[in-house]
């Protein structure tokens, strides 16, 4: 069974020292609430390895199918990741951005780019793939962002804000092809979104941020 475990937080923000636990397995994909400045993402960098234990006088372990993360760098922590600002490589192409997850992991260049095709057909953007990334629209990237994290089949997936810049028709046919991959992988999944809809679609439980604690409160019907 795989499950994500993030012991011991304590955290300080601006607003106050963020403190709890997280649990997530693969039956479960789990959204984390709380009002702007509460600490939601922090968390999702955190559990990626973009924040360091010793960073923003935090504490905190990093736990993957028992395998203690804590204190490898992002690249080492087999997690897929989607944030809101979706970066790309400026010096490279749609599909070569969309396989880069692939590449670093030592697959050759044209097996990578051959695997992403059918992501790219997924997302809609295979007519663009030999494209460069500059001009882009934020949906866009936000979708090559989604493919790249994604492809490589990661241990888990991190989902924050990831829809944001789509359009509404858009946005629920990556929440059904999210959904869909977490459903054949089984892998657990983080998702923080101020959408109550793609919380409602997407997750089974949520955690809600008040006073500064973590709270396991909703359960949702599983799809």
């Amino acid at each position: 069974m795989n499950v994500l475990e993030m012991k011991s937080l304590e955290v300080t923000l601006p607003s106050g020292i963020l403190r709890g636990s997280i649990s997530v397995t693969d039956r479960e994909r789990v959204a984390v609430m709380g009002v702007s400045g509460s600490g939601k993402s922090t968390i999702v960098r955190a559990i990626a390895g973009f924040i360091s234990s010793t960073e923003l006088g935090a504490q905190f372990s990093v736990h993957l199918n028992g395998r203690e993360l804590t204190h490898l760098p992002p690249a080492k922590r087999n997690i897929g990741v989607v944030f809101q600002d979706a970066v790309m490589i400026p010096g490279l192409s749609v599909e070569e951005n969309a396989a880069y997850g692939l590449t670093i992991r030592g697959i050759s260049k044209t097996e990578a780019l051959e695997a992403v095709k059918p992501w790219l057909h997924k997302v809609d953007l295979l007519n663009r793939a030999k494209f460069s990334v500059q001009g882009l629209s934020g949906g866009e990237r936000q979708r090559i962002s989604w493919v790249r994290a994604l492809v490589w089949q990661p241990e888990l997936i991190l989902l924050d804000e990831p829809f944001s810049a789509l359009d509404a028709q858009r946005r629920r046919e990556m929440w059904s092809e999210t959904l869909a991959f977490q459903q054949a992988s089984r892998v657990p999944m983080l998702l923080v979104s101020h959408d109550s809809d793609e919380v409602q679609f997407l997750s089974t439980r949520q955690i809600v941020i008040r006073n500064h604690q973590l709270f396991s409160e909703i359960s949702l019907p599983a799809r």
